[in-house]
């Protein structure tokens, strides 16, 4: 069985449509990780970047691993206390182990938003009311002038290339306003981050993917 439908089965929840679409185009396998992870298989990666391969702080998780998170937020003695009414579906980590999640909410399917979980703090920030409008969010923040300690894969030796082969791969999956106003961002005569200041993303931001519950955050443990 197809692994998306095998844990929608267990777990009793639908996934978006994008989401399954990505399955399908093979966009959802960044590989094995490990050791020889970065020397063996991202080269191949990078011709056609799988999702968000070059956002910042963004690991996709393995399909085996969501199960058996899922398993875990499931599971009533589960240490992160999770409040039942909320259903987290995690697809992805940042390097300490904050996790990337759809947030179910009834009658959402198409519009289920993106919140960012912090393992370690009773928070969680909605990131956006969809999963095609954080797509086309975080390939903005990934050129962006913003505070983080690293901008992840992009590496100015092959900057070029690799933003031109990230717009490429991504594009069946923003609309085509979105992916303009990408294209625009990435063909700016630089060969290095940033290519936007904060200023500028914020702005586009609100523009662009407005949503009453932007970035707002919310706790999310039982009391």
């Amino acid at each position: 069985m197809n692994p998306l439908l095998q844990i929608q089965e267990q777990f009793g929840f639908a996934y978006p449509s994008l989401y399954h679409q990505l399955y399908a185009d093979g966009m959802l396998d960044w590989g094995t990780f490990g050791p020889e992870w970065i020397t063996k298989q991202f080269p191949e990666l990078r011709k056609r970047p799988p999702l968000l391969l070059f956002a910042n702080e963004f690991e996709l998780m393995p399909i085996k691993d969501i199960q058996s998170q899922l398993e875990e937020f499931a599971d009533p003695d589960y240490w992160m206390n999770i409040n039942p009414a909320l259903h987290f579906i995690p697809f992805a980590q940042n390097g300490a182990g904050d996790m990337f999640c759809f947030l179910q909410e009834e009658g959402n399917q198409e519009n289920m938003p993106i919140a960012f979980l912090w393992h370690d703090a009773n928070r969680a920030v909605c990131k956006a009311k969809n999963l095609q409008d954080f797509i086309f969010r975080s390939m903005l923040e990934a050129v962006a002038d913003i505070e983080e300690p690293e901008y992840g894969l992009l590496e100015e030796e092959n900057f070029r290339e690799d933003l031109g082969n990230f717009l490429s791969s991504h594009q069946p999956y923003l609309s085509p306003r979105q992916y303009q106003i990408i294209a625009a961002i990435y063909s700016k005569d630089k060969n290095r981050n940033p290519l936007i200041s904060e200023e500028e993303l914020e702005d586009i931001i609100q523009k662009e993917i407005a949503w009453d519950r932007l970035d707002t955050t919310f706790p999310y443990q039982t009391n």
